[in-house]
C-alpha cells in the first residue's frame, strides 16, 4: 500500500477495505488533485472555466495540502510562476521552485506562524493590479494562516477551550473568522490583482469555511460569536470587528469529502450513505450501528468529541473505532474510521480498524471500556490489540471516512 503505512492484522476481505481506502487517499493526495482538476494550454482552464493569465503568475498556499497542491500546479504551469510564499505544517518535497514554505503550527496558531503570515500578507501586499494570484487552500489552512486582531494567548486559549468542549468546526471557524485580521476575505482586502482559489475542502457545510474563509469575503457578527462562547461556557470578552475591507476571489472546490466518499463507494461498490456523519460522537456511533442490513456501507463525516479534563490520549475516530466495536461485539462486523490528513486527535494514528472481537479482547486485557471512554483514552487502548492504523502525512484533508461491512 502507498498511504497507509501501519495497518491491523487483517484477512483478505479487510484488507479489501484497507485496500480501497489507500487507493482514495492516493487519489486525493494534492497533486493528483490538481493535475486531474486543472489543464492548460494557452489559458488555464479550471472545471470548464477559462482563465487569460499572464506570462508569470504567482502562488500563495496555506493548508495540510499547500505543498503537494503547489507541486501539482509546478506540474502544469512550469516557468510560468514567477514566485509564492506557502504555510504548511509538513512539506516532504523540500524547496519548491522560487516558493518559499513557512512551517506552521496546527490546530492552534503559536508566535511563529504569526510571524509567517505576516509574510505572507507582505507578499500580498506587494503584487499590484496586474499580477495573478493562484491560492492553494486545503484543511488546517486556519490555524497554518492566522494572524489575530487579539493578543495570540487569548485567541489560542478561547480556540483551545472550543476544540476540547466539542465545538464544531463550523463554529470554530465563525469565531476565526471574526477574531481574525486576515479571515473572511480580509487578506484579499489587502490586494489588487486578479485571483483564482484552488480548495480542498474539509468542512462539511459551506466551502466559504475551508481555512475560514481566506478567498471568500464573509463577515461574522460579534453577537454571533458570543452566542457560540455560551453554548460551550467560554466566558471572553472580545471587541467589535474592525470592518477590514474585504476581497474575494474565483473559487473552486476541487475535492471534498462527499467526492472521497463516493469514490471509495466506488472502488467497493458499496452503499453510499449521503448523510454527514458529524455531532457528538455518541450519536455518531448509535447512527452508524443503526445500519443492521448486510452489505457494506461508506460513510463521512466530521464527529466531535467533549474532552473536558480527560486525561487520556485519543482522537474523533479512534473513539468512534471503539464505541463501534462495543456495538458489533461478537458478530462478523467490520469498521473503519480514519481521518484522511493521517492525524487524528493530537496522535500519530489516523484511525482504526475494529471487528466484533475487538472488545472482548480489550476486556480479555484488563482493559475497562467505560473508563477509557470516560478518560478519552482510545489511543491507548486501541494499541494494545493492535487496531490502530497509522498513514503518516497524506498530502491530503478531507475530513473523515468510515467503512462498515455487515454479513
Amino acid at each position: 500500500m502507498d498511504v497507509l503505512k501501519t495497518v491491523p492484522a487483517a484477512g483478505a476481505e479487510e484488507m479489501k477495505l484497507l485496500n480501497a481506502l489507500d487507493l482514495v487517499l492516493l487519489a486525493l493526495r494534492g497533486d493528483h488533485v490538481i493535475i486531474n482538476s486543472l489543464s492548460f494550454d494557452s489559458m488555464l482552464y479550471v472545471k470548464h472555466n477559462e482563465f487569460d493569465i499572464p506570462k508569470k503568475l504567482h502562488v500563495v498556499g496555506a493548508g495540510k495540502a499547500a505543498c503537494p497542491m503547489a507541486v501539482g500546479l509546478i506540474h502544469l504551469l512550469g516557468s510560468r510562476i514567477a514566485g509564492g510564499i506557502i504555510n504548511t505544517n509538513y512539506c516532504e518535497y523540500g524547496p519548491i521552485n522560487g516558493i518559499r514554505v513557512n512551517l506552521t503550527a496546527h490546530p492552534v496558531p503559536d508566535a511563529h506562524t504569526v510571524e509567517a503570515s505576516r509574510r505572507v500578507v507582505r507578499y500580498i501586499e506587494s503584487l499590484d493590479e496586474h499580477d495573478f494570484v493562484v491560492f492553494l487552500i486545503s484543511g488546517g489552512a486556519s490555524s497554518l494562516l492566522e494572524v489575530p486582531r487579539i493578543p495570540l494567548d487569548r485567541y489560542v486559549r478561547i480556540l483551545r477551550a472550543l476544540l476540547l468542549r466539542g465545538a464544531n468546526i463550523e463554529e470554530i471557524n465563525r469565531v476565526r473568522i471574526f477574531l481574525s485580521s486576515v479571515k473572511g476575505g480580509k487578506l484579499l482586502g489587502r490586494f489588487r490583482g486578479r485571483c483564482v482559489s484552488l480548495i480542498i475542502s474539509d468542512v462539511m457545510g459551506a466551502p466559504s469555511l475551508v481555512g475560514s474563509g481566506l478567498t471568500y469575503s464573509m463577515h461574522v457578527e460579534r453577537g454571533e460569536v458570543l452566542s457560540i462562547f455560551k453554548k460551550y461556557g467560554v466566558n471572553e470578552d472580545i471587541p467589535s470587528d474592525d470592518s477590514a475591507p474585504r476581497g474575494t476571489c474565483e473559487n473552486f472546490v476541487l475535492a471534498d469529502n462527499a467526492f472521497a466518499r463516493k469514490l471509495l463507494a466506488s472502488q467497493l461498490s458499496a452503499t453510499l450513505v449521503e448523510e454527514p456523519m458529524v455531532g457528538d460522537v455518541r450519536e455518531v456511533a448509535e447512527r452508524i450501528l443503526s445500519y443492521s442490513a448486510p452489505g457494506i456501507y461508506v460513510f463521512g463525516g466530521e464527529p466531535t468529541v467533549n474532552v473536558g479534563a480527560a486525561q487520556g490520549k485519543g482522537g474523533r475516530n479512534q473513539e468512534l473505532a471503539l464505541r463501534v466495536a462495543m456495538g458489533i461485539e461478537g458478530t462478523d462486523t467490520v469498521f473503519v474510521s480514519l481521518g484522511t490528513d493521517g492525524v487524528d486527535g493530537p496522535t500519530d494514528a489516523a484511525g482504526a480498524m475494529v471487528n466484533g472481537d475487538t472488545a472482548k479482547k480489550l476486556r480479555d486485557a484488563g482493559i475497562d471500556l467505560e473508563e477509557v471512554l470516560k478518560m478519552h483514552d482510545s489511543y491507548t487502548a486501541l494499541g494494545r490489540v493492535g487496531a490502530r492504523i497509522h498513514t503518516g502525512y497524506t498530502g491530503t484533508n478531507v475530513a473523515d471516512l468510515m467503512i462498515l461491512r455487515k454479513i
